[in-house]
């Protein structure tokens, strides 16, 4: 494959990707008003505890068997019946979990009415994530993307019906994000025909063995990347109160904007990751794709920082206004967290899913201990938010080292420190706020952008060259 038809590859995959997630994503962050006005802070902090449980448990109780189907499916020394129904299986093995971690949830009181809806989550998503690794690893992002905009509407009628006539509170929160899981995956299943790759009786049990050889390792990871990235909410919930974290769960809103970048990106990264490694131009080709984006988390990043008093004005209702300091330390704290996502799909590649672990637990380590100190220092979440980039920092900066090992490519270490710079100067800015603090911040912004812009300014001149050599053979 030619330089320019990778990347005409990848930026394809990602647009695919990006028209299913983006009406799903986007409408969270226009309901984030909605769910405001209709849930107090003590239910919103509530709902989100619930789902963060649920994200918890699914790794443990589906074996962390979608990645591994995703990447055996891109081998194609395995067959596709043979790997998903391996998957299955691994699945059906760890949903005797359940037995387990049914009685476990009943027997706390804070869990003990939404037992049952934290278990129809984990079995939707974990449905629905299958569904979606099989099609995206047969490059059917087209199909992805009416998926995801039947599991939008889907969303977005179920809220409306939940929260307004049925005034069903925080049991509609979470059904809605359950009932739409489950439409995309039916729509998945019948467009696929997913029917004919399922055979448990031909599972070949050595296929078998090196999926979970490959998937196990990623429950403890994702265990520990649960840990950095909801243990603070838990924490908050505990040290301070429960409308606290119903706050500080509002304010991860905006910054996990700059997740949903990123989460497009390497849904589509992935797969051409596996595809060109191992071949001359594999170095350059990594080099290239995380200058770019990684250059493009810090430009999203930073101008969303110096919006952070207009966009919680326009997102948040009164009650949760005072959610505005936390947002420029998680928005940063999410730019390490994205670029650390990238090496660990390296990680993945190269099928050395043991030092996704190993990173994740010196991280998950770090958070809990700064989250004490930082929350019974501070006795605000404020200690959270500062625990949260500190930790992120570290697996970046532990990841960016430990990849080398396998590809030599180059990270662009000295543009990097500098965007880090200029993000954490801009975060203490709007976070302190000193005089013309705004203005400040909107500098910041500036020069973040004149810092990375040139590859998109190059990538759009091409995209204008050709649309014009184009109309003049018309």
């Amino acid at each position: 494959m030619s330089e320019s038809s990778k990347y005409k590859r990848l930026i394809s995959n990602t647009a695919m990707i990006a028209v299913g997630s983006f009406g799903s994503k986007i409408l969270k962050y226009l309901l984030v008003r909605f769910y405001t006005e209709l849930l107090t802070t003590d239910q919103y902090g509530l709902a989100e505890n619930l789902t963060e449980t649920a994200i918890l448990l699914i790794p443990i109780i589906s074996l962390g068997i979608a990645d591994a189907v995703h990447r055996f499916l891109m081998d194609s020394s395995y067959s596709q019946k043979d790997v998903f129904s391996s998957g299955i299986v691994a699945w059906i093995i760890g949903s005797l979990i359940l037995a387990v971690v049914i009685p476990i949830l009943a027997s706390i009181n804070y869990f003990h009415d939404y037992v049952w809806l934290i278990l129809l989550y984990i079995s939707a998503s974990i449905f629905h994530s299958l569904c979606s690794q099989f099609a995206i690893s047969l490059n059917k992002f087209g199909l992805g993307a009416v998926a995801g905009i039947a599991n939008t509407l889907t969303m977005l009628l179920c809220n409306i019906l939940f929260l307004l006539p049925l005034n069903m509170g925080v049991t509609g929160y979470v059904l809605s994000v359950i009932v739409a899981d489950v439409v995309a995956a039916l729509i998945l299943i019948f467009a696929l025909k997913l029917w004919r790759y399922v055979d448990l009786t031909a599972v070949q049990k050595e296929t078998l063995k090196k999926m979970l050889r490959f998937s196990i390792p990623l429950i403890p990871t994702a265990v520990f990347w649960w840990i950095i990235n909801v243990s603070d909410k838990f924490m908050v919930t505990y040290f301070i109160s429960e409308s606290a974290n119903g706050i500080y769960s509002a304010a991860y809103k905006i910054p996990s904007l700059i997740m949903f970048v990123s989460g497009i990106f390497l849904a589509a990264w992935k797969n051409s990751a596996i595809s060109e490694f191992g071949n001359d131009e594999t170095g350059k080709f990594y080099s290239n794709v995380f200058k770019t984006s990684s250059g493009m988390y810090f430009m999203v990043s930073s101008v969303l920082i110096a919006g952070t008093p207009i966009l919680v004005r326009l997102l948040f209702s009164d009650e949760y206004q005072s959610a505005w300091v936390y947002v420029p330390i998680l928005t940063a704290a999410m730019v390490f967290y994205n670029c650390s996502s990238f090496f660990g799909s390296i990680y993945t590649v190269v099928k050395k899913s043991t030092y996704s672990l190993y990173t994740s637990l010196a991280g998950a380590v770090l958070n809990v201990v700064l989250n004490f100190i930082l929350l019974t220092t501070y006795k605000d979440a404020y200690g959270a938010a500062l625990a949260t980039l500190v930790c992120y920092i570290a697996v970046f900066v532990i990841r960016a080292i430990s990849v080398r090992k396998f590809i030599d490519f180059d990270t662009a270490p000295l543009k990097t420190t500098l965007n880090s710079v200029l993000i954490i100067g801009q975060v203490a800015l709007v976070t302190l706020r000193p005089k013309f603090w705004f203005i400040g911040g909107i500098v910041f912004a500036l020069i973040i952008i004149a810092l990375n812009v040139k590859p998109f300014v190059i990538l759009a001149l091409n995209i204008l060259k050709k649309l014009k050599n184009r109309r003049k053979t018309v």
